[in-house]
């Protein structure tokens, strides 16, 4: 894919169709976004059709496309209805509809791109009770269209976890492809001594051990969890705490943090838009979350060469394996996680093995490179129709 057979680049127009888009980013849209423009730089002029009322594209090779609402209680059927309409009258000029998570706006493009003949793929983005398929079925309308969607497109999963989800809803094997998400272009300088204690230097934190959290404070990311761990980790060795986010649980743990034993020792810093500075200065990362679809902190640290102490989420027991380049506890057990978390700031020299290991394993699995590459491949097999998914 992608030539003539006069030797010149094809062009494939890709509809990437997407809830929300920066300036609004989480990972969904982080990934979105990287994915559009690196695909544009193969293809040709990609087209992203979102909901984002105030949505801006920095790549001139990324049309944008606004329809329906960003906000509003009816938002997700009105969404539906724009984009089945545009994808429907429209959807010939695309070669391929690319879809992430499966809001009302995914949805009518993918009907809309099937009653066309184009092909379909939707990246699932969250799993479990509160995940993509479970909002949809959870909808009137979602319970009614869910059996037209699951065979109307390809569906790609970050990790191999969520596959046995789908099965589970009707999905046939065949239209389940997993491709991880993708790590940021460039990769991460490996960490040394001196790159620490520069990076602490700058964010103004102390010159030790540092033990980091990042990502959303809510109850299924695990501070709870982490909160506990601490209460055993600061009596038992010299680290600082980071925590790196902001969310409904953020004022239950800046509450925390000023009567947490050694209270000095933490610091909760909100969220930032860059975390590799964090990244940089850490020794340690904690994921001690209920679920994740993938975990996009997870691949970032590993790349950046740090210990991961997990629980067995996301892409932990796939490409992060206990003992090799990381350490898996048992989920919502803090003396497990806080002995581990102990073990590698006592003997620093096993978390700079763990976090070798980590970052060669993760830079193989998650570069943006190879991963374009398997969306590339995924769309010829759907525009050749090799991966349609077998009727119900």
């Amino acid at each position: 894919m992608g030539t003539s057979n006069a030797g010149e680049r094809r062009t494939v127009s890709v509809a990437f169709v997407i809830d929300k888009y920066p300036p609004f980013i989480g990972g969904s849209e982080y990934q979105a976004r990287l994915l559009a423009r690196l695909i544009a730089t193969r293809l040709g002029p990609s087209h992203v059709f979102t909901a984002q009322s105030d949505a801006c594209s920095d790549a001139p090779a990324l049309i944008l496309h606004r329809l329906g609402a960003s906000r509003g209680r009816p938002r997700h059927p009105l969404n539906f209805a724009a984009a089945f309409a545009e994808l429907l009258t429209r959807g010939g000029r695309y070669a391929i509809v690319h879809g992430y998570a499966l809001s009302g706006l995914t949805c009518g493009a993918v009907l809309g791109a099937a009653l066309r003949g184009r092909p379909a793929l939707v990246k699932i983005c969250a799993a479990g009770p509160e995940g993509d398929v479970a909002k949809v079925r959870r909808h009137a309308l979602g319970r009614w269209l869910w059996p037209m969607i699951r065979r109307s497109c390809a569906f790609v999963v970050p990790s191999p976890g969520v596959v046995s989800e789908l099965l589970t809803h009707g999905v046939p094997p065949r239209a389940i492809t997993v491709i991880p998400n993708a790590l940021r272009l460039g990769a991460p300088e490996p960490p040394t001594p001196a790159s620490k204690a520069s990076a602490r230097a700058a964010l103004e934190l102390p010159d030790r051990a540092t033990v980091l959290f990042v990502g959303r404070l809510s109850p299924e990311k695990g501070p709870d969890l982490l909160m506990r761990a601490w209460e055993l980790i600061a009596p038992a060795c010299d680290a600082t705490l980071v925590v790196v986010g902001a969310g409904p649980d953020g004022s239950r743990l800046a509450h925390w943090a000023r009567r947490s034993v050694a209270a000095d020792r933490i610091h909760v810093v909100g969220a930032r838009p860059d975390v590799d500075p964090f990244y940089r200065a850490a020794d340690v990362l904690v994921v001690p979350s209920q679920t994740e679809t993938f975990s996009n902190v997870m691949a970032e640290a590993m790349a950046h060469g740090l210990a991961v102490v997990t629980t067995p989420v996301g892409l932990a027991g796939h490409w992060l394996h206990d003992g090799r380049n990381g350490v898996v506890v048992r989920a919502d057990d803090e003396r497990e996680m806080a002995a581990a978390v102990v073990r590698l700031v006592r003997h620093p020299a096993a978390g700079e093995g763990l976090g070798r290991a980590a970052r060669e394993d993760a830079l193989a699995a998650f570069s943006a490179s190879a991963i374009v590459e398997r969306y590339l491949e995924l769309y010829g097999r759907l525009m050749a129709g090799a991966s349609r998914p077998e009727a119900a």
